[in-house]
Parts: structure tokens; C-alpha cells; sequence
């Protein structure tokens, strides 16, 4: 059963998903997940939290320890840490936590126009096309 990202709180034990590596760079955590192609660099502080996500504690626990570690007040820590939740769970990156519609992975097929019969007519000031699709991609893929 997975629950929106608003209901995120304190008995909430987050999980990382499976499909979510993780890259050390320094005191930071670059997150990579394999399903959608996307790659999300962590500040330090998120970085420490989402090294926190055992998969065992639940974040109030988390919310205390931090507080007394780092003597912080404890309401800006339990915003920290369920606003972080909330927000990575929204990206898909925790289990149990349903993603938003708009991290969704999106597949991306290429048909040669050829093949499906599509009447193509190139304007002549567009005589010099670039070597990539421009009315579909807005910058050659992989930049």
C-alpha cells in the first residue's frame, strides 16, 4: 500500500527504491534513478538525511536524533526531514510513497517518417535542418 506524499510524517519508515543508485561526491549524494533517466544532486544536509533512510527507522525517530545530534530545534528538523521525504517520494525515489504524474518515466520512440507514411513539407527558410528532429526536441539528445 503506498501513500501520497502529503502523508508523509512521523511514523512514515522511509524506504529508498530499488531502481535508485546512489553516487558519493564529497559530502554530497547524487541520486540516479535508472527507471526515469533522471539524476538529482543533494545538498550536504539532504545528502546526510537521505543516508539516515535505513529502511528500519521511522522518521520521527530520525527527527529526534538529529535534533539532540546537531542541537537544532526540533520543528525545523521534522520540516526538513518530511518536507525532504515527501519531496523524493514525489520524484519516485522511496517505496511506498506513490510518485507524481509528472516524474513518471517517459519512453521516447523515434520512427523514421519514412516508414509511417508522414507527409513532411520543409519550409524553405528550414532548408538547412539540424542534424536532430527540431520539432520534437528542443536540443540534440544528450545535451
Amino acid at each position: 500500500m503506498s501513500i501520497a506524499p502529503e502523508e508523509v510524517g512521523d511514523a512514515t519508515v522511509v524506504v529508498p527504491s530499488r531502481h535508485v543508485g546512489t553516487v558519493a561526491v564529497d559530502d554530497r549524494v547524487v541520486l540516479v534513478d535508472e527507471e526515469a533517466g533522471r539524476g538529482y544532486a543533494l545538498n550536504p544536509s539532504a545528502s546526510l538525511i537521505w543516508r539516515l533512510f535505513d529502511g528500519e527507522s521511522a522518521i520521527g525517530e530520525l527527527v529526534d536524533d538529529i535534533s539532540e545530534i546537531l542541537g537544532v530545534p526540533h520543528d525545523e528538523v521534522h520540516g526538513s526531514v518530511t518536507g525532504l521525504a515527501s519531496f523524493l517520494g514525489e520524484l519516485g525515489l522511496l517505496e511506498g510513497v506513490r510518485r507524481s504524474v509528472a516524474s513518471l518515466p517517459i519512453d521516447i520512440e523515434y520512427v523514421d517518417l519514412d516508414d509511417c507514411g508522414e507527409v513532411v513539407t520543409v519550409p524553405a527558410a528550414a532548408q538547412e535542418m539540424p542534424t536532430f528532429d527540431s520539432r520534437y526536441l528542443a536540443a540534440p539528445p544528450n545535451v
